[in-house]
């Protein structure tokens, strides 16, 4: 068991302060340990187990279903979402993220990217241009997984985060997970980015 895991055992009564300061410390770009990169589309993180739906020369396993049966409970150090959350039914969500906070490990980090309903209605009211703003809240709708089925801002899924037993939810910086060498729609400007520490 790593030295931080130890010291927010120890201190479970104030776990969530603790955890807080760390949200605020940069994580390292490469997790020790089992991460997955779910949804991981055209893009191929080095290090990382890529699953999609789709079958890509890159991607390690195909599926569709989240339950991610091929892992132990409580076994994964790091799980990656980018722009995959919304293209699930909004009643589902809590049960999607169950089954991430079940997956990961005592202080275990679930990277969440999804589009960012204030930011999209931000940029509808500036420029009043649909067209601009379609991909974003509807999907690219190209290829059958390309629907958009739910919407967050940051205050709604915090909430569902903390009913999933993470503890503590903040921002975090593409660069700072994946590098400068990687440009995924985490970096778009209507992306709404959270990690969430399971604790």
């Amino acid at each position: 068991m790593s030295l931080l895991a130890r010291i927010i055992r120890k201190y479970t009564s104030c776990k969530r302060s603790i955890l807080a300061r760390l949200l605020c410390q940069d994580f390292p770009r490469v997790h020790s340990g089992l991460c997955l990169h779910v949804g991981c589309g055209d893009i191929n993180l080095p290090g990382w187990i890529n699953i999609d739906a789709r079958s890509l020369s890159h991607v390690h396993l195909v599926t569709n279903d989240l339950t991610l049966a091929e892992f132990n409970d409580n076994s994964i150090s790091a799980i990656y979402l980018c722009h995959v959350l919304e293209h699930f039914p909004f009643k589902t969500t809590k049960a999607v993220l169950d089954i991430f906070s079940r997956k990961l490990k005592f202080v275990g980090v679930l990277y969440l990217a999804v589009p960012d309903f204030c930011k999209i209605a931000e940029a509808y009211m500036s420029r009043k241009d649909i067209p601009s703003i379609l991909p974003a809240l509807m999907g690219g709708q190209d290829y059958e997984h390309n629907f958009h089925y739910a919407v967050f801002d940051r205050e709604s899924l915090t909430k569902q985060l903390l009913a999933s037993e993470f503890s503590v939810v903040g921002s975090f910086e593409p660069a700072d997970l994946l590098g400068n060498a990687f440009h995924d729609f985490s970096t778009h400007p209507l992306s709404l980015n959270l990690k969430a520490i399971k604790a």
